[in-house]
């Protein structure tokens, strides 16, 4: 079965997208037909689930996912670790995606904000971060941890 991601605003995008429409319309019209290729496909969704699916498709469970990138990746290397013979593999559509950025933020209000930035700086130390990027697979902002990545992935 399909699992599609909760998360209807970066979903839509996608679809919209795919019909060669601007992902941000807010138009009526462009909203509709993008809701349009979901109902079409709504018989083989088996899940909304933006969790669950890393899993599922390690396991073979799920045979495709609009996912993120960073789960995706988990789930091919569950899968690998498992030796199940599943191969899961994350392919970005002809038609293009959408960029997508992690951050850390402090919130305006908050009482401890010395604390968060030493917090911050410690994380994107190169040698920190690298070990979030070789755990995740996602990208981190920081071209000096590069040298801390494993080869595998900065592929």
């Amino acid at each position: 079965g399909i699992n599609i991601v909760d998360a209807p605003e970066e979903t839509m995008a996608i679809a919209m997208n795919y019909l060669g429409k601007d992902g941000d319309s807010k138009k009526k019209e462009d909203l509709e037909a993008g809701g349009g290729i979901y109902t079409k496909i709504r018989p083989y969704v088996r899940t909304f689930s933006s969790s669950a699916y890393i899993n599922d498709l390690a396991n073979g469970d799920k045979c495709i996912s609009i996912g993120w990138s960073g789960d995706v990746l988990q789930a091919k290397n569950r899968a690998k670790e498992a030796n199940n013979g599943v191969k899961v593999e994350y392919l970005i559509p002809k038609e293009g995606t959408y960029m997508w950025f992690d951050n850390l933020a402090i919130p305006a209000d908050a009482r401890h904000v010395d604390e968060a930035h030493a917090f911050i700086n410690y994380l994107m130390r190169p040698e920190v971060i690298a070990k979030s990027t070789n755990y995740v697979q996602t990208a981190n902002g920081n071209l000096a941890s590069q040298k801390f990545i494993d080869e595998a992935v900065l592929k």
